[in-house]
């Protein structure tokens, strides 16, 4: 099955304020790293219905299809996966970099994060994160680097999230079955 998540509400990703990157990425940081739930306000950020019963396990790499208006040769996204608990806690299950098409805010884009095996407990939900950049782990558009070089804010629209899973339609009140899988031409 999967876990899918649809909106057409628009939301713009800020060029500059990726948050928590040094505490996912880097010599210090373990698998398991989490840190505070809040949303970035430069970020957008979408959120899943909270897992019931047993929860169930995310098997796979997450797909994101999404209109975006993208202004400059050398935007990027950078989108996160993560585990939200009840305690206010979020932790990293997957992550993924985009260079994006420009100038085709009809044409719909597609990004794959890398794929993960994680166990989504009750009470738990999935929080996609969609940033300017996710530095160290990615590259910074320097602000002052002009306008062919530096990041644009990205407007999101028609979102839908699709997060595979080991157990089939009706798991935790949350999974659905799984539509046909995306191959690009």
């Amino acid at each position: 099955g999967e876990v899918r998540l649809r909106t057409t509400d628009p939301q713009t990703i800020q060029p500059s304020g990726a948050a928590d990157g040094t505490s996912f990425f880097g010599q210090d940081t373990t698998a398991c790293a989490t840190v505070p739930a809040a949303d970035n306000p430069t970020s957008a950020n979408y959120r899943t219905e909270a897992a019931g019963g047993d929860g169930y396990d995310v098997l796979g790499g997450a797909m994101v299809f999404m209109r975006l208006d993208v202004s400059g040769q050398s935007d990027q996204l950078a989108a996160r996966l993560l585990d939200v608990g009840p305690d206010g806690q979020e932790t990293l299950i997957e992550r993924a970099l985009l260079r994006p098409d420009v100038g085709v805010p009809d044409e719909v884009q597609h990004l794959q994060l890398n794929p993960s095996f994680w166990h989504v407990a009750a009470g738990h939900q999935l929080k996609l994160e969609l940033l300017a950049d996710d530095g160290p782990y990615s590259h910074v558009n320097a602000a002052g680097a002009g306008d062919a070089a530096s990041q644009h804010a990205i407007v999101v629209t028609d979102l839908e999230l699709r997060v595979p899973t080991m157990q089939g339609a009706g798991t935790a009140g949350v999974v659905q079955a799984q539509k046909p899988l995306y191959l690009p031409p």
